[in-house]
């Protein structure tokens, strides 16, 4: 089978160089993917796409989250209805229906996204709650996911540091940093920062980062600083499920 290499070289651009509209600050891609003919493998058709297709494709739901419902949803339309009294964002939003317990919710910019995704659930009338997930391309809904958010302390990190994108270089080592809470936006309390971040269960624990200071001369100040956590969850590394530590298994 003959593949078209010019298309496919097109194809892999930049994120940046794909096709999309800019919302505020942020980029919300419109991929264009271009033809490419099946190949006939084993007696199966296969359809295939690249590594850096996949990858753009899942772009376009970057701003997307999962919301729970354990006990099964409401109606969609009322699911739309209540989100907008129980949720203030500055754009559009797309809710959608998956099974009788999960629904989609994409949003059209970065910051109505932290604003959900930073929620732990969200209070819907009569006392419905929906609890927020993270989406992944392999989320499954009868797969407990090992993401989990978690409130971190970063115990005496010099005052100059208090900004949200130094703060993002400091813990992105750690998790996805989600959102400041407000002593620390504002800059009023000074013993420590406190953000929120979403963290993978199954990775190992970082306790401390090493901050360097580099100048052009090569020469650097470092210092250590401590990461502290608020309540992590516990997790069975072995049957992939929260609830336990693996030393608990029998």
């Amino acid at each position: 089978m003959k593949i078209d290499k010019a298309a496919n070289k097109t194809q892999k651009q930049s994120y940046v160089g794909a096709v999309g509209v800019k919302i505020g600050n942020c980029r919300k891609l419109k991929v264009r993917v271009p033809p490419r003919a099946h190949e006939v493998i084993d007696g199966k058709m296969v359809v295939i796409f690249t590594n850096e297709e996949h990858e753009l494709l899942a772009e376009t739901c970057r701003w997307m989250v999962v919301e729970e419902f354990t006990r099964g949803r409401p109606a969609i339309d009322k699911i739309r209805a209540n989100f907008d009294k129980a949720v203030t964002l500055k754009s559009s939003v797309k809710i959608g229906a998956k099974d009788i317990f999960y629904v989609f919710i994409d949003v059209d910019n970065e910051e109505d996204f932290n604003n959900v995704h930073s929620r732990t659930d969200i209070q819907l009338s009569n006392g419905v709650s929906m609890k927020i997930l993270k989406w992944t391309t392999n989320f499954k809904p009868n797969a407990e996911s090992t993401l989990a958010q978690v409130w971190i302390n970063l115990p005496d990190l010099p005052w100059y540091y208090y900004e949200w994108y130094a703060l993002c270089r400091i813990v992105s080592p750690i998790g996805t940093p989600l959102v400041m809470d407000r002593a620390t936006t504002s800059k009023t309390r000074s013993t420590t920062t406190k953000l929120r971040v979403e963290i993978n269960l199954d990775k190992p624990v970082i306790h401390e980062v090493q901050v360097e200071v580099r100048n052009q001369h090569g020469k650097m100040v470092t210092f250590e600083q401590k990461i502290e956590y608020e309540e992590l969850p516990t997790y069975c590394s072995h049957f992939k499920v929260k609830g336990h530590y693996v030393e608990k298994c029998n």
